[in-house]
């Protein structure tokens, strides 16, 4: 799948910038650390993955950009070439999770046929609920280990990684 924006990957990180300027930085980050080693056994890589917006001009509205769907798409279907699992969480910071999680759906509709999602909201003291979505590729063979390890235990996966209280 090719990308229609250029990606390069520096430092870990993958970035790219939109014909408008805006620069987005695109990370996955492992969290096997978090699991049962039992992901070990059967060669399971887990990961979360974040993408982040640096807009040189954030007041100025910008137009609908379907190629910034498509980028993060080709990244993740390059992600998923191998017995992976994405955790997906929606920014909720200022108060635009729930909106960051529609259009997440949104570019996610139309590939039920190669993918597996199941979106989440998870509650925490004192903020809006986090938003995301646990994905794997159809052809992920260990769903009952999944579920019952890490879509079970997302909230918990979730606390340890950002620090948060339940």
């Amino acid at each position: 799948m090719l990308s229609p924006y250029s990606i390069t990957f520096k430092n870990g990180l993958y970035h790219f910038t939109t014909l408008q300027g805006r620069n987005y930085t695109c990370v996955f980050t492992d969290v096997n650390r978090f699991l049962p080693p039992v992901f070990g056994v059967h060669d399971i890589e887990v990961f979360m993955f974040d993408f982040f917006l640096n807009d040189p001009n954030p007041l100025v509205k910008k137009q609908k950009d379907d190629r910034i769907s498509a980028t993060i798409k080709c990244l993740l279907s390059d992600f998923f070439s191998q017995n992976r699992v994405l955790i997906y969480i929606c920014d909720s910071l200022d108060g635009k999770g729930k909106f960051r999680s529609k259009v997440f759906k949104d570019w996610f509709s139309g590939v039920e046929d190669r993918y597996r999602c199941n979106h989440l909201e998870i509650d925490v003291t004192d903020m809006d609920p986090i938003y995301g979505a646990v994905i794997r590729s159809i052809e992920f063979q260990e769903e009952e280990l999944l579920e019952a390890e890490v879509i079970q235990q997302v909230d918990r996966i979730v606390f340890e990684k950002f620090g948060l209280t339940p």
